[in-house]
C-alpha cells in the first residue's frame, strides 16, 4: 500500500473509524424514512412496504388503526389510528377550516386535520385523502390570509353564509366547512352539536335534505361529484342561488 493512504487509515483509526466506515455517497442523499405520525400527532400504520407498525402505546382505542379505502373503495395498505384525531367524530360535510376527509368505511367520509393528508402522501398514500371541498387531495396546502368575502354569500338574512377569509365568523355550533385550495371560501354548516356531527344538516340524509332543501355542492371534478352531493350542505333554494351566482371557486345547487 501506499505509505500516504496507509497513514491516512492509521489517523483514522486512531479516531475509531476508518475510511472504509466512511459514508456511501450512494446513500447520503436518500430521503428520510418517511413519518409514521403526522404533524399534529395522528399516528399511522401499514403502508407502501409496511414501515409504519400498528400503534401499541397507546393502543388505538375504538376503530383502531383501520386500512383507509382509496377513491374506487379498494382496502389501501395504510391506515390512521382514528382515536387520534377528535376531527374523526365529524362527517365530511361538518369539517372545519384546516381539515381534509378520509374513508373510513364504503361511503363514510371523515374529518382529519389536513397534516394528517400530508403525511399519508409522504408514505406514498396518494389516493386516499380529499380536500374539504371534496375534490381529491394533491398535496397543494389550504389557503391562508384570504382577504374578502362574497358578498352576495355573507349578509345575515341568508340561512347560511359564507366563511374563511374577512367574512364574519360562523355562529356557535356551525363549522366553516369547504375551505380548499380550489374554494377560498367556505359554508358555515349546522349548527351542530358541541361535540357530535348532526345528520339532519347532510345532504346524504334520506330522504335528503328532508325533501325540501337543496343541496349545495362546491363545484369539482366531475369523478368527485358524488361524493360532493353526498356530503354537500342543505340549504334554502334561493340561498343556494344567491351562493352559486359569484361564489368563488363555483358552487351547484341540486
Amino acid at each position: 500500500m501506499h505509505p500516504l493512504r496507509w497513514g491516512v487509515l492509521l489517523a483514522l483509526a486512531a479516531c475509531g473509524r476508518t475510511e472504509l466506515d466512511a459514508p456511501d455517497a450512494s446513500t447520503s442523499s436518500l430521503p428520510a424514512h418517511p413519518a409514521c405520525a403526522s404533524a399534529s400527532g395522528v399516528r399511522l400504520c401499514g403502508g407502501l412496504a409496511d414501515e409504519c407498525p400498528v400503534p401499541a402505546d397507546p393502543p388505538c382505542i375504538g376503530y383502531g388503526c383501520t386500512d383507509l379505502l382509496d377513491y374506487d373503495g379498494n382496502v389501501t395498505t395504510v391506515g390512521v389510528c382514528w382515536a387520534d384525531t377528535a376531527e374523526s367524530d365529524w362527517r365530511c360535510d361538518g369539517c372545519s377550516i384546516g381539515d381534509g376527509c378520509l374513508q373510513r368505511r364504503p361511503g363514510e367520509w371523515i374529518c382529519v386535520p389536513i397534516d394528517v393528508c400530508d403525511a399519508l402522501w409522504d408514505l406514498g398514500a396518494r389516493d386516499v385523502c380529499r380536500y374539504a371541498d371534496k375534490s381529491r387531495y394533491d398535496h397543494r396546502p389550504i389557503p391562508s390570509g384570504t382577504t374578502g368575502c362574497p358578498a352576495n354569500a355573507s349578509t345575515s338574512s341568508f340561512t347560511y353564509r359564507a366563511c374563511g377569509g374577512d367574512c364574519p365568523p360562523c355562529v356557535a355550533g356551525q363549522r366553516c366547512n369547504g375551505v380548499a385550495p380550489d374554494h377560498p371560501f367556505g359554508i358555515c354548516n349546522g349548527p351542530f352539536g358541541s361535540t357530535a356531527y348532526d345528520p339532519s344538516y347532510s345532504c346524504g340524509t334520506s330522504p335528503p335534505c328532508h325533501g325540501a332543501d337543496v343541496c349545495a355542492v362546491p363545484d369539482v371534478a366531475q369523478a368527485d361529484l358524488s361524493v360532493g352531493e353526498a356530503y354537500g350542505t342543505c340549504m334554502p333554494v334561493n340561498n343556494c342561488f344567491q351562493f352559486a351566482s359569484d361564489f368563488p371557486g363555483g358552487l351547484r345547487c341540486y
